[in-house]
């Protein structure tokens, strides 16, 4: 499946790309993660992590969340 890619214009105006992770976006999303306070993390993923996981990381990385 080749990757997602769509503009979206945002309320304001302002103009995003909004795309699907690569696997270059894998040290930046586990930078983020570890910015986000323990309630943020239960909210976003409904269940304490202290850290993502590679298996956490493949699946956020797949388009439609799915298995394999």
């Amino acid at each position: 499946m080749p990757p997602y890619s769509a503009e979206a214009i945002l309320r304001d105006g302002a103009s995003i790309r909004i795309r699907s992770l690569t696997d270059d976006d894998r040290a930046h999303v586990q930078a983020v993660f570890r910015t986000m306070s323990p309630a943020s993390v239960r909210h976003r993923f409904f269940t304490s992590k202290i850290e993502l996981t590679a298996s956490d990381l493949e699946f956020l990385g797949r388009l439609d969340g799915g298995r394999d």
